[in-house]
């Protein structure tokens, strides 16, 4: 995609459609996020698990030898990681996840059996409070 007289905001808007795109065709359900400074550009939904992503721009390029081979913003996949985000690279049409990442799952509170989104594969608890009210009705 050649992006040199399009607005950096125009760019990430057609990323974000063509990610959309790509995720759509592989049976996500996805949800764009409205706001321009939101930590995730997206939400997708599929068999259960709730991946929040983050969509970036990469430039794909092919040596002499003809190895391909794709730009990456690694500052970018860092901070994400340690948020739960996903960061999905946008080349040209091409799609790719950045590795190392660990889907969120929609579980229910053991204590008060709300919906929760669990960010940590460990969490048993919406709440704090939910988890300190379910130990002391055990002891």
């Amino acid at each position: 995609m050649n992006t040199k007289n399009i607005p950096t905001t125009v760019t990430g808007a057609i990323c974000e459609l063509i990610a959309c795109a790509w995720l759509l065709k592989r049976g996500y359900d996805v949800f764009r996020n409205v706001s321009p400074t939101g930590k995730a550009d997206l939400i997708a939904l599929k068999d259960g698990d709730v991946t929040l992503i983050d969509v970036s721009k990469s430039s794909k390029y092919i040596s002499k030898s003809g190895k391909v081979s794709y730009t990456k913003n690694y500052a970018k996949e860092t901070l994400c990681n340690s948020l739960n985000i996903k960061v999905l690279y946008v080349a040209d049409e091409d799609c790719f996840f950045a590795e190392k990442y660990v889907p969120n799952k929609i579980l229910n509170c053991e204590n008060c059996n709300n919906e929760f989104i669990n960010t940590n594969n460990k969490k048993r608890f919406c709440t704090k409070k939910c988890r300190d009210k379910y130990h002391s009705s055990k002891k």
